[in-house]
């Protein structure tokens, strides 16, 4: 944990913002993991799978899904 000062003149604990570094070695592992994989999706994903692409949403399915239903029930 490191105390950033928020002002200049600081006079009590109350005076500094705390911040934890625990996590950041994770974050930066799974980044650069993240990075690596893009590469790979783009061949074993197939092209008409809604989720997992870049520009689409994992809820795009979904909705698309909701809307055929409700007008199937409309239809009836």
């Amino acid at each position: 944990m490191v105390l950033i000062p928020k002002v200049d003149s600081h006079k009590s604990l109350r005076e500094f913002l705390p911040i934890s570094f625990i996590g950041s070695l994770y974050k930066c592992v799974f980044k650069v993991f993240a990075s690596r994989l893009t590469s790979v999706m783009d061949k074993t994903i197939e092209i008409n799978q809604s989720s997992f692409l870049k520009g689409r949403k994992l809820l795009d399915g979904l909705v698309a899904v909701n809307e055929v239903v409700d007008l199937a029930k409309n239809l009836t």
